[in-house]
């Protein structure tokens, strides 16, 4: 059967990336956008959010990758939070009853925690935007055809220029420093984003129900990010200042891998060549 997918966020990082492997896999793309068309690779259909309403078809599935990320100086947050990530996911759920549904959540529904976090840690949002991804899970929990798949940090050539990993790599190459805020030792986890969608199709084609968890396959330091990024840019020295009271966060998802038969490895040196190449294209 020729899969019919629809992609909500068609614009997006995560979502062009997604368009892209599908269409050149022959599969029927549709795609959806808010205001931006910057990012929209060739091959598919694209429309408006304003017209998901009216669009008809007989969609095998359903990808929600769009999300209301807070950013600094943003307004009316929680209004926002709740549209976006709530109520349009409510809005596509009761639309598209024969589809499955894949909804891309994240890793910041889960709380702090010493150990590493696994597809079945507890729930507890660090954060307004956990809360509002939580709310939608449970939505989407209640669709008799979905797969819920938390990212931690997505990375790769075109992401969002404002978080840590391109800061520091945009500061590298125009004052050839790094500054990392107290010791360095707070460690997070970045998933590269040709990755990730191996995830959401893996997902969207297992003939079950689930929650997946979709991590890199290490956590590092921030002071480790920092040194193999100075090793692949000439005469960049790190400098350390300040404070970080952040938590660290590792994961063990070799649940998600077995069941979904995720089996390919992807070399975080490797992939930061890539987001530093496209940077210095930039």
């Amino acid at each position: 059967m020729n899969k019919q997918n629809l992609i909500i966020g068609a614009n997006s990082f995560l979502g062009a990336c997604l368009c892209k492997r599908l269409y050149a896999s022959g599969e029927r793309v549709t795609g959806v956008f808010h205001k931006n068309k910057d990012n929209l690779v060739e091959g598919p259909e694209y429309y408006p959010i304003e017209e998901l309403e009216g669009l008809e078809g007989d969609y095998t599935h359903v990808f929600i990758i769009s999300a209301y990320v807070p950013e600094k100086g943003d307004y009316s947050i929680e209004e926002r939070l709740q549209k976006v990530n709530v109520e349009l996911v409510s809005d596509i759920l009761k639309k598209f009853t024969q589809a499955k549904v894949i909804h891309c959540s994240t890793v910041s529904v889960y709380g702090v925690s010493p150990d590493a976090i696994t597809e079945s840690s507890s729930i507890a949002p660090i954060n307004p935007y956990g809360q509002s991804k939580s709310d939608a899970e449970d939505l989407v929990a209640l669709h008799p055809n979905h797969a819920i798949v938390r990212f931690s940090s997505i990375y790769g050539p075109h992401m969002r220029t404002h978080t840590f990993l391109p800061q520091i790599i945009i500061r590298a190459l125009e004052k050839g420093r790094i500054v990392v805020f107290g010791d360095g030792s707070r460690s997070q986890n970045y998933i590269a984003v040709e990755e990730a969608v191996d995830y959401l199709i893996k997902a969207a084609n297992s003939e079950q129900n689930g929650v997946y968890l979709a991590v890199g396959q290490n956590s590092y330091a921030n002071k480790d990010v920092a040194g193999m990024i100075a090793d692949l840019i000439p005469n960049v020295t790190i400098a350390f200042e300040g404070s970080d009271p952040s938590p660290s966060f590792f994961y063990n998802n070799a649940w998600t891998r077995s069941v979904l038969g995720i089996d390919e490895v992807y070399s975080f040196q490797e992939e930061l060549k890539k987001v530093i190449g496209w940077l210095e294209k930039k």
